[in-house]
């Protein structure tokens, strides 16, 4: 989404609405892969970071010194007056700044965007491939914590390496098992990085039944093609584990 068109929007609408400063998230790891790759950052996030009040350089643990001091740079290039904050969800570096800025501070406001600028934006989103999907799957062995979240890493890790060998390039892609009060995510931004989980399943007899949700972000790739990269995926992992996907 574009911030400033989307505050705009509000102001129009509630006169009274008292909003938070306008915030977005940079990741630190995965903004280096444009600089080492002298690729250019595309129009949507660009304009996203021009559009901030508030700018959080996030996982910052898995970064060097060096690195970060590159994104900070980076980012300042773009919008030399945002406020520059450090996070890092798994270390809580900087979670107590962020919960300031959201709960006790208020929106400055920002200059009013062209229609253009709407439109390229736009134009940009149609490019970016989002493929999600629902699934059940279906236990025929006992599998324990540690198989679960190998199941998630070999499909994850599998789609991403699909993505990259199609030409596409990955912006984020996470898998959630379970539900609410027994859940285990997966997130993988890149493939040369771990992948990410929160939550924890201690394990699934044989015979149990649980609803997994797979979505896959990119750019380069249609959505067909996305959900094709998906399906060939769970296809092969899935004998794997001994588990049986349905798609809902």
């Amino acid at each position: 989404f574009l911030p400033s068109k989307l505050y705009g929007d509000l102001r129009k609408k509630f006169d009274e609405i008292e909003l938070a400063p306008i915030l977005i998230l940079v990741d630190a790891s995965r903004i280096l892969d444009y600089k080492e790759s002298s690729e250019e950052l595309s129009y949507i996030e660009s304009r996203q970071i021009n559009d901030a009040e508030v700018l959080a350089i996030n996982k910052v643990d898995l970064v060097s010194e060096t690195q970060l001091s590159a994104v900070r740079k980076m980012v300042q290039r773009i919008n030399p007056n945002a406020r520059l904050i450090e996070t890092s969800g798994k270390t809580g570096t900087g979670l107590n700044e962020l919960s300031n800025i959201v709960l006790r501070e208020t929106h400055g406001g920002v200059p009013p965007i062209s229609e253009t600028v709407v439109k390229d934006f736009a134009k940009s989103v149609t490019k970016m491939g989002e493929r999600g999907e629902q699934y059940t799957i279906k236990v025929k062995k006992d599998l324990s914590g540690s198989d679960l979240k190998n199941l998630l890493r070999d499909l994850l890790k599998g789609i991403a390496e699909k993505m990259l060998n199609a030409g596409g390039k990955i912006n984020h892609i996470k898998a959630f098992l379970g539900n609410e009060s027994s859940f285990l995510k997966a997130s993988l931004v890149r493939l040369d990085q771990e992948v990410d989980f929160t939550g924890e399943i201690k394990g699934l007899s044989s015979g149990s039944i649980r609803r997994i949700t797979i979505d896959a972000f990119g750019r380069g790739l249609p959505d067909d093609f996305l959900y094709n990269l998906m399906d060939s995926t769970i296809q092969e992992v899935a004998p794997k584990y001994g588990v049986k996907f349905e798609e809902q």
